[in-house]
């Protein structure tokens, strides 16, 4: 009987995995930012290609977001809902960029990126989307926000450019958004955008 019972709880957690990517998408995985000393972001993502009228474009998706650490009440920038609890400000460049150097999933290898100057010609585009508007759950682990329906893809920018620079003695990635979507309303009660 508990062998049943494992088999059914281990079932329902992979179909519960699954449903956070988009369809065609590989995923999900996770990935983990500190962003200052005792705050941490992980972020569930899958990723694939998106056809467009200008060709396939590399894309990631990022669903469930944690926000772990007490001092992350200080070093990211909250905004307050009507319900009064707070929505923070994701440093989505960083999580993009964190996944481009997983070696997971459609990063197994990174691509090959242009350094960023002299300004390329071309530049490495990409599409990024999130779950559009979340509610907030607080856990053992954090502050979880999870997409109120998992079947939004929600564009914060149109694209996003991305590539090589030198700073501090050390190659990095710059990631930036451009072409701001314009704001979404989230009809649903308790749910709120994270595009900011």
């Amino acid at each position: 009987m508990k062998t049943l019972l494992f088999l059914i709880a281990f079932f329902l957690i992979q179909i519960e995995l699954f449903a956070q990517c988009p369809p065609d998408y590989d995923g999900p995985e996770t990935v983990t930012i500190q962003v200052c000393e005792g705050c941490s972001i992980q972020a569930t993502w899958c990723c694939g290609t998106v056809i467009t009228l200008f060709g396939n474009k590399p894309a990631i998706h990022f669903s469930d977001i944690l926000v772990i650490g007490e001092n992350c009440i200080n070093c990211l920038d909250w905004a307050m809902t009507p319900s009064g609890w707070g929505v923070p400000a994701i440093p989505w460049e960083l999580l993009i960029g964190a996944v481009m150097g997983s070696h997971k999933l459609c990063y197994e290898v990174p691509p090959v990126l242009p350094p960023c100057d002299p300004a390329p010609p071309a530049s490495y585009n990409m599409i990024v989307t999130n779950g559009g508007c979340y509610t907030r759950t607080e856990t053992l682990e954090g502050i979880r926000y999870t997409p109120c329906d998992t079947d939004v893809q929600a564009l914060c920018y149109e694209n996003y450019k991305i590539c090589w620079e030198f700073v501090n003695g050390d190659w990095s990635v710059r990631v930036e958004g451009s072409n701001k979507q314009p704001a979404f309303n989230c009809m649903a009660p308790d749910c709120y955008p994270m595009c900011e």
